[in-house]
């Protein structure tokens, strides 16, 4: 360990030869590295980077590789030319800091490797709006499927900087703002940082939503005050009348809690929510930890627009509702490690099958059941796959005004299912 620290100390010094690879932070213009990092590029024979990049030191006489997919062919080139060659590897920002830098360190290890950091966009815009970034959280949604689990930071009163892409632009998280319910969060929106065209605009979600941006861009979201059912609510054990619901379609509170305990849920984790009914199950696993998102399949219109209201009642972007029978829709929806079925009846060993054969590693399914035919086919599945299967059954009374005084009542007994699912064969 000393020997790689007096080998960096040799490198920051402007010594350099192969076979380490100099990974180099530059913003937006060549002009605004530090002398470090120029000296280094100087002396690099080949030059890796991204188009742009590349594009800031066409004057360099080294050779130059742009970065294409797939990334494993460009690395394995890189390690058979630092062999011989001084190769910098260009990174826009910080190369640590959602960049290349973890990719590379998996490829080439700690001691192969020296890092010279440039500022990031996230602090460019925040420097530019003077407005510290200590507690700001950082999600990329560059190059990767669309998470929302941002949305529950912003939830919980973070200021959330948005990294994008073609994908999942500013427009995009303007509209996941206003479906949820969070369409008082600012925006903030920095363009071009850095260059001659550069552009900073504050926006509502309305506004940005019906706006083209830069591509080169990076977002802060900035909350505002939540509204009353939101703000007043628990994280956990909301009121049932706080829902709204059909005709007292909803998964009891008390029921509720057991199903979010035996769901065991953690955060980044992607939840089925099959036969939604009110989607009460949905807002509060939503609410209790930041998952990357959460599936709510109902197949009855009316249920599915109940659902959708109380995401915006209680600001839970991370839920996408979506109308049909799951037993259809499911192979339509990212694989999860969680999965709740509130219902399924005839069907119900149909759809446990499909579960079971796109739940991840580790996953868990938790089901409810009011009959004696729907719990026995849970146990038959869980014999004819060899689950261990844990139940409980609730059975609840409640506390009911009568004259001067309270009497009990029950509510219907309700038994909860717990399956731990491998990977299908």
């Amino acid at each position: 360990m000393e020997e790689s620290w007096k080998d960096r100390e040799i490198m920051a010094r402007g010594g350099w030869e192969p076979p380490t690879v100099a990974v180099i932070g530059v913003g937006a213009r060549a002009e605004e590295c530090s002398p470090q990092a120029r000296a280094l590029i100087d002396r690099a024979q080949v030059l890796v980077g991204g188009t742009r990049l590349l594009e800031l030191f066409e004057e360099h006489p080294g050779r130059k590789i742009p970065i294409r997919s797939p990334l494993d062919a460009v690395l394995q080139r890189i390690q058979e030319l630092s062999e011989t060659r001084r190769v910098v590897v260009l990174a826009s920002g910080d190369p640590l800091f959602f960049g290349i830098g973890r990719r590379l360190l998996e490829r080439f290890g700690r001691d192969r490797l020296f890092f010279v950091p440039a500022p990031t966009a996230v602090q460019a815009l925040c420097a530019r709006l003077g407005t510290p970034w200590d507690d700001v959280r950082v999600v990329s949604l560059h190059g990767r499927e669309p998470t929302r689990e941002w949305m529950w930071h912003l939830r919980m009163g973070t200021p959330v900087a948005l990294l994008t892409d073609a994908r999942n632009t500013p427009a995009w998280a303007a509209e996941q703002l206003w479906a949820s319910g969070l369409d008082a969060a600012l925006l903030w929106v920095g363009e071009d940082l850095g260059l001659p065209s550069e552009r900073i605009g504050r926006f509502t979600a309305a506004e940005a939503a019906r706006r083209s941006f830069s591509p080169l861009n990076v977002v802060l979201v900035q909350p505002q005050e939540v509204g009353s059912a939101a703000g007043d609510a628990p994280l956990f054990g909301i009121a049932d009348d706080a829902f709204s619901h059909q005709r007292g379609l909803i998964t009891k509170r008390e029921v509720r809690a057991v199903v979010l305990a035996l769901l065991q849920l953690r955060p980044g984790q992607v939840l089925w929510d099959l036969g939604a009914g009110s989607g009460a199950v949905s807002v509060e696993a939503a609410r209790l930890t930041p998952l990357r998102s959460v599936w709510a399949v109902e197949k009855v219109p009316e249920r599915a627009a109940v659902i959708r209201e109380n995401v915006r009642r209680f600001h839970c972007g991370e839920i996408q509702v979506v109308e049909g029978d799951a037993l259809e829709q499911v192979d339509r929806l990212p694989d999860p490690d969680r999965v709740f079925v509130g219902g399924g009846g005839a069907h119900l060993p149909a759809l446990l099958e499909k579960v079971r054969t796109q739940v991840r590693p580790g996953g868990r399914m938790v089901l409810t059941s009011v009959t004696f035919q729907s719990f026995a086919r849970v146990q038959d599945f869980s014999r004819a796959h060899g689950l261990s299967l844990e139940a409980v059954q609730i059975q609840v009374s409640r506390a009911v005004p009568i004259g001067d005084t309270s009497r009990w009542e029950a509510l219907n007994p309700v038994t909860v299912c717990a399956m731990d699912c491998p990977v299908a064969p």
